[in-house]
């Protein structure tokens, strides 16, 4: 039996069989903006429907309009399908249902908040008292004035070092000032910058909550030697005539991305091929093809498609 046949037969018996971890993650990727959502695996697959061996006819829009000279135009619109060659597209599975992920709720709390509130007051004569007087240069002045407000300023932060030269210049250009001696001549007693310091502890863990995320996903199964190009014309042919038909609205609170879900079945030896890129180049060559797989799958679902490999 052909790699295509056995996959087939797989879906028929013991479809989620077919879907290892790597699999529902690359096609939840494909499905949802999942960068911001807390969600990570044991992922399951759950099947409402699967329908094997689906024909998808192709369809055209034509318009019209006729009506005799002098008269008001009548207007046609025509929904065609069965155009071009055998005018239908082959989709070796339907999958509608759900991927079932976990979610964890956060551990901490927060213990104490504190906040402080620096001004500039005060420090035109705390240079007085170190040096005797202003220093008559300006550029000098500034430095003492500047030098002791940053002090101030980072005195109150839990990380000092974030206050940098380039960060104090933002904000005193949003305090609407050129330098810290016009800060100080404009306003020394108002306060124009403050920190919050919140201190977190962990509490224990609750258990991984799961969290249905429902799915439509079109099969494509290929063997070793498919066109690449070829594959991602038709993933995108099929999503645009499917999608209207099969898509999913999104009922679990996530971002959706794609309604229909484009999913490509292929072998493991596909990876072997060395074009295929890799992250770090891993000299084990089992190490290369599931990394080749990883990277695929990753750019993959940005163009809502899913990788399956079985």
């Amino acid at each position: 039996m052909n790699f295509v046949d056995g996959i087939l037969v797989r879906l028929a018996t013991g479809p989620a069989g077919v879907f290892d971890q790597l699999s529902l993650e690359h096609l939840l990727r494909a499905a949802y903006d999942t960068a911001n959502a807390t969600l990570a695996g044991p992922f399951n697959a759950a099947f409402e429907s699967l329908r094997l061996g689906v024909a998808v006819p192709r369809t055209a829009i034509a318009q019209g309009a006729w009506g005799a000279s002098g008269t008001p135009a009548i207007e046609g619109r025509w929904e065609l399908s069965g155009l071009g060659g055998d005018g239908t597209l082959l989709v070796d599975a339907l999958w509608r249902g759900a991927i079932v992920a976990r979610t964890a709720a956060p551990t901490g709390r927060i213990a104490d908040v504190g906040t402080a509130w620096p001004t500039a007051s005060g420090i035109d004569e705390e240079i007085v008292a170190a040096l005797g007087a202003l220093p008559a240069d300006s550029a000098a002045r500034e430095q003492q004035r500047r030098t002791r407000y940053r002090a101030r300023l980072r005195a109150a932060l839990a990380q000092p070092d974030a206050l940098t030269d380039e960060a104090l210049d933002r904000w005193l250009r949003e305090a609407g000032a050129g330098s810290v001696g016009e800060l100080i001549e404009r306003s020394a007693g108002t306060t124009f910058f403050g920190a919050t310091r919140v201190t977190y502890v962990e509490t224990a863990a609750p258990p991984p909550v799961p969290r249905v995320m429902p799915v439509a996903v079109a099969l494509l199964i290929r063997d070793v030697g498919f066109s690449l190009a070829g594959l991602l014309a038709q993933s995108k042919q099929v999503r645009e005539l499917l999608e209207p038909l099969a898509g999913r609205a999104d009922k679990s609170g996530g971002r959706l991305r794609h309604p229909l879900v484009i999913g490509w079945v292929v072998p493991a030896a596909v990876f072997n091929d060395a074009d295929w890129p890799t992250e770090t180049n891993p000299p084990n060559p089992a190490d290369q093809v599931r990394e080749r797989r990883q990277v695929a799958g990753r750019w993959l679902s940005d163009e809502g498609i899913g990788l399956i490999v079985s």
